[in-house]
């Protein structure tokens, strides 16, 4: 990853991830303890030497993979071709949140007027 693309990582994560947030990802020494240092839990693996994370054993790849390919099955039957940020955002609205967070989430979004 070079400098620009680690710039655009991070500007997309400060945007849009809620701060004290848990970040998961691979061990890139580009921001390996970064995000922690900024204000977000930063958990991370290693896939070429560990199957399951040897800091963090909540995390292996089978849960990672198995997350990207669900959401990446998600967003070819909606047949999301541009805007992957809203069709991730439609996945977790639908498929992650409680309804208890929905209820919130529409709750905030939506303003009345008469």
């Amino acid at each position: 990853m070079n400098s620009r693309e680690e710039i655009h990582l991070h500007l997309a994560i400060v945007t849009h991830v809620k701060k004290h947030s848990t970040l998961y990802n691979d061990s890139y020494s580009a921001y390996v303890n970064h995000y922690k240092k900024i204000g977000y839990c930063h958990k991370f693996i290693n896939h070429q030497a560990h199957f399951v994370s040897s800091i963090f054993e909540d995390i292996h790849t089978n849960t990672v993979e198995r997350l990207w390919r669900t959401v990446k099955t998600d967003l070819k039957k909606s047949k999301v071709t541009t805007k992957y940020v809203f069709g991730i955002a439609r996945f977790t609205f639908l498929r992650i949140l409680t309804k208890t967070e929905k209820i919130a989430a529409l709750s905030k979004g939506l303003k009345f007027t008469h």
